[in-house]
């Protein structure tokens, strides 16, 4: 009797540390503000600059800042998360211009962050930044840059206004994927009808190469590619732009930053594979299937056989270890 105590008591402190475990530093997370504060402080500084970008952004202006009076992000069957609203909401306070050129300066500056962040100097700054994956997703005007900035700063809400990518870098450790799940059941929570009517959208847009609008056969390759990706925040979502249904090209910004991590020859493989979305997009069809040579380049250039079984053999003794801890909590339990 007195021993099943003493197992409970130590089950018990276990899973305490573990919940302990999920929260993050607090040095983690000013250091995070901090990024977020300068990101948005040097987009303003650019908007000299930024406003004389030649891009029309016309899902911004119809869509994102609610011009339209139907597809509009306020409208209820709105395939976003509800709440994005009102994270953008901010940016609806300026004329839609100059909102816009905020958001590039945004987009910009959290790519070239990224790149830094990863380890690359001013030359892969440069390639991560004169590429058409962000001229693709400024051109129709779309919040990117946002959700890659959450995803830097690791601030998960605003990473998924556009998850499409975003949301596999957050399985990189216990912490994060908690966080990420997290964010999702709370979602469901408060806006409970929130998932069906994202599920009911019409899917396989004429530019999407996910594997629903190619074939899924592509969810297979992703699956393959992600159970071998470790923690690496950039291997996780080459192998996601295999898994996620619906990729579309303005989404590969949130994969661009890893072309700091590349190295040797294979930066420049990397970085031609961008332009060849030119190709996939232009003839369309089954020819968009060249876009997903973007992703696995990155995946190949980071990654190593040796490597990629390492990997998976650390998920099987990962999962030994959380079936022993629910074993010992179910057999206390009774």
């Amino acid at each position: 009797m007195l021993f099943k105590k003493r197992e409970k008591i130590k089950t018990g402190l276990l899973i305490l540390d573990f919940l302990r475990s999920l929260i993050p530093a607090w040095k983690d997370i000013i250091s995070s503000i901090k990024l977020f504060l300068c990101i948005i402080l040097g987009a303003i500084i650019l908007l000299p600059l930024t406003s004389r970008l030649p891009v029309v952004g016309w899902d911004w202006y119809f869509f994102f800042t609610a011009h339209h009076p139907v597809n509009n992000i306020n409208n209820p069957l709105s395939p976003f998360f509800p709440y994005t609203k009102y994270l953008l909401a901010p940016l609806m306070w300026l004329p839609w211009r100059d909102s816009l050129a905020l958001l590039s300066g945004i987009t910009y500056l959290s790519i070239a962050t990224g790149v830094y962040q990863s380890g690359g100097k001013y030359g892969s700054i440069l390639l991560a930044l004169l590429n058409p994956i962000p001229i693709f997703a400024l051109w129709v005007g779309h919040p990117e840059g946002l959700a890659l900035l959450g995803m830097l700063t690791n601030f998960t809400p605003l990473a998924f206004i556009k998850p499409q990518l975003t949301f596999w870098s957050f399985l990189r450790n216990k912490v994060l994927a908690f966080w990420a799940f997290f964010t999702i059941g709370l979602v469901l929570i408060i806006w409970p009808g929130w998932l069906q009517t994202a599920t009911g959208m019409t899917w396989n847009h004429d530019g999407s190469f996910g594997w629903q609008a190619l074939g899924w056969p592509l969810l297979l390759v992703g699956i393959f590619l992600l159970i071998g990706a470790g923690n690496d925040p950039w291997r996780l979502i080459a192998a996601g732009c295999f898994i996620t249904p619906d990729v579309m090209p303005y989404h590969m910004v949130a994969l661009l930053p890893a072309i700091g991590r590349v190295k040797g020859g294979w930066k420049i493989v990397v970085w031609l594979s961008t332009w060849l979305l030119f190709v996939g997009v232009g003839l369309g069809g089954n020819f968009r299937f060249i876009n997903l040579l973007f992703p696995l380049s990155v995946y190949f250039a980071l990654q190593t056989p040796i490597g990629y079984l390492n990997n998976i053999r650390a998920i099987l003794i990962s999962i030994k270890k959380y079936f022993s801890i629910f074993v010992v909590i179910f057999s206390l339990s009774h």
